[in-house]
């Protein structure tokens, strides 16, 4: 789950070096007991400054909120895995087969996303490559533009080899190569076979589109590629659009990890000592428990707002035109835990 969308100055730090104002408006220590200071004095041995234990606890603290969100919604809305799946080149075994000669640099296949939905993704599942050639130690490279990741893989002359990638893409595109120097790749072409979901259609109006790559520009064949890619809706794009929403839970929830942290941290200094009492009581007022003085249940102030973005997420998604969400009652398609 990528929620780099939210950025690094998300919920602001007063005191901290950072000059810009933070993206939700909000600041950590603004919650009451909350301070850079005690931050500081609860920073481990890894952590060498106060600031930079929030930031760790405001990461923690995105993933934990739309973790609860998604939850949330699930109680009320289908949850689907994918929108398209197809699989691109194929092999022959009726007729000789046919290898291309060792080429210099990378060939491959190129992958783009041929819809306009904000809310879709590419996802590799699985490359598989046939050649007449025995290597090992060969590398799988696979890239978006943003992000490169390598897979390495031995092959045998004459044998598929599956690569399991499992790679989702941040862009549009993405190319997946190989090293033909060593490998005499099998002559095949991009045909297309693919099980489409949810009505679409993978020849038309599909969400995916598959060519070979030569290094510079697309072919019409892909060296032997078998590849097994996916069209899935990102549910952490609805995260990212929900940013607005969801910054009052977030800045809560980094109040809580950090209150939790000083109740179970073994730093024993003055102001960690001193600060128990008004942490449970803080934890007490934001996610509720039963008073031990009165035996009265709390709900907590956190699962309030909690419902609340859950019930405004139906008019945030009324704007929404997304084959991730279906209109009325409404649907999340999503795929990417």
């Amino acid at each position: 789950m990528n929620l780099d969308c939210f950025g690094s100055n998300y919920i602001g730090i007063r005191g901290d070096c950072i000059t810009d104002a933070p993206s939700s408006g909000l600041f950590i220590n603004d919650l009451a007991g909350v301070s850079l200071k005690l931050a500081a004095k609860l920073a481990d041995e890894e952590t060498l400054k106060g600031s930079e234990l929030l930031r760790r606890i405001e990461g923690q603290a995105i993933r934990d909120v739309w973790s609860e969100v998604k939850s949330k919604l699930a109680q009320h809305y289908e949850l689907s895995k994918s929108i398209e799946q197809m699989q691109t080149g194929r092999y022959i075994y009726d007729q000789p087969t046919i290898y291309l000669p060792f080429q210099a640099g990378d060939v491959g296949v190129v992958v783009d996303k041929t819809d306009c939905d904000d809310y879709t993704a590419i996802r590799i599942n699985s490359v598989t490559i046939r050649a007449n050639s025995t290597q090992t130690n060969k590398t799988l490279t696979i890239t978006d533009g943003c992000t490169v990741k390598t897979y390495s893989f031995n092959i045998a002359a004459c044998q598929p080899v599956k690569i399991n990638t499992n790679f989702t893409a941040q862009t549009g595109r993405v190319i997946v190569t190989v090293d033909a120097t060593d490998l005499e790749l099998e002559n095949n072409s991009t045909f297309v076979d693919c099980g489409c979901r949810n009505g679409c259609s993978c020849s038309r109006g599909g969400c995916l589109s598959v060519r070979g790559w030569d290094g510079i520009k697309e072919v019409g064949q892909s060296y032997g590629f078998i590849l097994n890619a996916s069209c899935v809706c990102d549910d952490s794009l609805f995260a990212c659009a929900l940013q607005d929403d969801m910054a009052g839970l977030v800045q809560l929830k980094m109040g809580v990890l950090l209150m939790q942290d000083l109740l179970t941290t073994k730093r024993a200094n003055f102001m960690v000592k001193n600060s128990t009492d008004d942490a449970k009581s803080m934890l007490m007022l934001w996610i509720g428990g039963i008073d031990n003085a009165s035996g009265v249940q709390f709900k907590g102030e956190y699962w309030g707002k909690l419902a609340e973005v859950v019930r405004s997420i139906r008019h945030t998604f009324q704007g929404i035109r997304s084959k991730c969400v279906s209109c009325g009652q409404i649907k999340i398609q999503s795929s990417i835990p």
